[in-house]
């Protein structure tokens, strides 16, 4: 898209400092502001924020000039698919589907089939999965169905991405 200012945009980037009510911890992230107007100012953030929430922050601006000022988060817009796999790992991690997944008693015979591991990635790694299947699961065989190769050391999602080491892992056909 063209420009169409008789100036052009900046490029202003500043830190928010993040501090526990309790003094127990502050953090410090940079911040790439986008758009300044009279009641307020938008900016992208690497680092989860919180609506209601009020960030120190240190505004350099384009003279160099460094203006302290309190930030109130009032809206956030989500981008990115960094943020996407934050959020979903927020609620579904490995530990919530190993919750899901475990039942006790184990009866002898039993088998833990795992499906649709091709539909979750890139949110959930199945080795990252297995591995905290294991503490609940050791007694009985987890089967799982992978749309990718084994070859006798790494599973290779798909055959085409970078494979990971699961050292316990063998084929059955």
């Amino acid at each position: 898209m063209e420009e169409r200012r008789r100036t052009n945009r900046r490029t202003l980037m500043s830190k928010l400092v993040m501090k526990r009510l309790d003094g127990s911890g502050q953090e410090e992230a940079e911040i790439e502001i986008v758009d300044v107007s009279k009641t307020g100012i938008g900016f992208t953030c690497s680092k989860l924020l919180d609506i209601g929430a009020v960030y120190e922050s240190f505004l350099r601006i384009w003279t160099q000039e460094v203006l302290h000022a309190f930030l109130e988060i009032v809206r956030i817009e989500k981008k990115g698919k960094e943020f996407l796999l934050q959020q979903i790992q927020r609620f579904a991690n490995n530990k919530a589907f190993v919750d899901k997944i475990q039942y006790r008693p184990h009866n002898p015979g039993d088998v833990l089939m795992l499906t649709g591991i091709g539909e979750v990635f890139p949110f959930m790694r199945i080795h990252s999965l297995l591995e905290a299947l294991q503490p609940e699961c050791s007694d009985i065989p987890i089967l799982v169905f992978y749309p990718g190769k084994y070859d006798g050391r790494f599973v290779r999602l798909f055959d085409r991405l970078e494979p990971n080491p699961y050292y316990r892992a063998f084929s059955i056909v």
